[in-house]
Formats: C-alpha cells, structure tokens, sequence
C-alpha cells in the first residue's frame, strides 16, 4: 500500500501560501480601515476633496454654535453662479418665489450662514464670505420659533447639503445648502410634528445667474 508523502518542501511552498494569503488579507482590513478613518477625518474636520474640477464642490463643515452653518465650497471658474436664500414660509420641495441672492465667485473657500439679530433688532438671515455677503430679514410673522431660543418651544426639521461626503453640481443643477423648516404644533400644544405644507423655516441655494 502506498503511502501519501508530504515533502519538506511541499510543506515549505504550503506555508509560504498561507503566510501571502493572510498578509493579503491583512492588507485589505487594514487599507479599507485606513479608508473608513480618512473619511471620518475628513467629515470631521470639513475638508474638500475636489472630486471634479468643472464642477461645484461642496461639504459641510461642523459647527458648535446655534444657527450656524458652514461649508468648504470650490465654484469653478468660468461658471456664474449665485447663492439665494430665504426666510419665512419654507416648501418641503422646490425653492421660495421671494428671496435675496448674490453673486458667487469663482474659487475655493468657506461659507457661513447664520441666524441672528441685526442692529434693529430684527431676525436676519446672512450668507458671507471673504469676499461679501448678503442677508435677508426673517419676518416677525414667521419669527416665533426663534423667540424662545434654538429648539425651546417647537423642533423642526433639517437638511444640510455635503454632511455625509462632498456633494458635485454641473451648470444647470440647482443645490439646496439648507432647508430648515420648522414643525407644526399638536392641538393641546404638547408635542410637535412635520406638514406637507410650506411652514416657517430658512432656506438657503445655489444655482445658474440669470443672463
């Protein structure tokens, strides 16, 4: 009866096999690790991966304050662009007929938009830059919520663009920065929920300038 001889060097050519598989393995865990965690850093921190070049990038930066948002934008040159923005009766989809808009230059830098009371003592919502900014006022009509302070009496919904990852837009598209609507309050006044109607809020975008 034969019998089955494992050689020295099978043995050898056999481990060697194993050790490349397990490295290999171990390479990939780690550089899909490494990936995960760049991506986490880079949310964390808001920085801009330009993706395209021809296109509008942008990402959220974080922030600790109460009515304040921020991006890393890079407006590509050649291209018009503007920021619009909005304040009092918000829709859940498409944009608001009456807002203030400005010109968006070319370039990569931060954008901050916030929430505040002017000299007048008027709520005001303001879109700057290094190079400008333009506000628009938030009637007291559609004020109340910001009365109490951030959250205090009702909630409301948000949406940020480029929280997750980096956002890219072409000619022609339009991109919602923001859409903060505020929620409707239940009949005994203890609780609060979303409507399909246009409610109070902000609402800032970017898009082409009119020719």
């Amino acid at each position: 009866m034969s019998r089955f001889r494992f050689s020295l060097k099978s043995l050898f050519l056999v481990l060697l096999f194993v050790s490349l598989a397990a490295s290999n393995l171990f390479t990939s865990y780690r550089l899909k690790q490494l990936h995960e965690e760049n991506l986490a850093l880079r949310k964390e921190t808001g920085r801009l991966v330009i993706k395209d070049p021809a296109k509008l990038n942008v990402v959220a930066v974080p922030t600790f304050e109460d009515l304040t948002w921020r991006w890393r934008v890079h407006v590509p040159e050649g291209s018009r662009q503007r920021i619009a923005l909005s304040g009092g009766q918000i829709p859940v989809t498409g944009f608001s007929g009456s807002f203030s808009a400005t010109h968006l230059p070319a370039g990569d830098y931060l954008l901050t938009a916030v929430v505040r009371r002017n000299h007048l003592d008027k709520w005001t919502l303001t879109v700057g830059h290094s190079g400008g900014a333009v506000s628009t006022s938030v009637a007291d009509e559609h004020a109340d919520w910001l009365g109490d302070g951030p959250g205090v009496s009702r909630g409301w919904s948000t949406s940020q663009a480029g929280q997750s990852e980096a956002v890219l837009r072409g000619p022609g598209e339009k991109l919602t920065l923001l859409r903060l609507r505020v929620m409707v309050p239940s009949a005994d006044g203890k609780s609060s929920h979303s409507t399909d109607e246009p409610s109070d809020g902000v609402l800032i975008w970017i898009d082409d300038e009119p020719l």
